[in-house]
C-alpha cells in the first residue's frame, strides 16, 4: 500500500525529450544550411500552472549563403509583385477620383503659351507607370537578393568572432 502512496503523491514528469538526429539541418545538396550547437537542456515549471515546460538552449553559429540567397530571392519577388499591384490599384484609384483629369485641365490653364508642362502628363499614363513600376521592381529583387546574401556572408564572418545568436526552444 505504502508503494501506490509514494507514486501517486510524485510531481509529475517531463515529457520525453524529442529525438534529434544532428545539430544541423542540410539542404537537398548535402551542405548544412544552419550549423548551431546546444548549450543545454532544462526543465522548467510555467509560473501559475504547475505544468513543467522543457527549453533548450541553441546558438546560431553559421548561415549558409546559398541558401539565404534561394530565400531572399523569392521574397524580393514577392515584395516586386506586390509594388507593381500596389502601383496599379494606386493609379486606378486616383483615376476613379479623376485626379489625372483635374491636374491635366489645371496645368493647361496654367501653361497656355509653349505646352511644356503638359508634356510631363504624358509620364501618367498607365501603361508608363506599370513600366516604371516594374522596372523598380526588377531593380529591388537583384539589389535585395544582392544585400541579402553578403549579409548572410557578414553574419558568419562576425558569428565566428562572436560566436552567434543565442536562441532559446521551448517545448509546452
Amino acid at each position: 500500500m505504502s508503494e501506490h502512496n509514494s507514486a501517486a503523491e510524485q510531481p509529475p514528469t517531463l515529457p520525453p525529450r524529442p529525438k534529434v538526429d544532428s545539430p544541423t539541418t542540410s539542404d537537398d545538396r548535402g551542405k548544412t544550411a544552419l550549423q548551431t550547437s546546444k548549450v543545454s537542456y532544462e526543465p522548467k515549471v510555467r509560473r501559475g500552472t504547475g505544468q513543467s515546460v522543457a527549453s533548450e538552449f541553441r546558438i546560431i553559429q553559421r548561415v549558409d549563403p546559398w541558401s539565404v540567397m534561394k530565400l531572399g530571392f523569392l521574397l524580393s519577388i514577392a515584395l516586386g509583385l506586390m509594388t507593381v499591384i500596389a502601383a496599379a490599384m494606386s493609379w486606378l484609384l486616383l483615376d476613379s477620383f479623376g485626379v489625372f483629369s483635374s491636374i491635366s485641365s489645371i496645368i493647361g490653364e496654367i501653361d497656355t503659351s509653349s505646352g511644356e508642362i503638359s508634356k510631363l502628363m504624358s509620364y501618367l499614363h498607365f501603361d508608363k507607370i506599370i513600366s516604371m513600376a516594374t522596372i523598380i521592381a526588377i531593380i529591388n529583387v537583384l539589389l535585395l537578393t544582392a544585400l541579402m546574401t553578403i549579409g548572410a556572408f557578414i553574419y558568419n564572418i562576425v558569428a565566428s568572432l562572436v560566436g552567434g545568436i543565442h536562441v532559446t526552444l521551448t517545448e509546452e
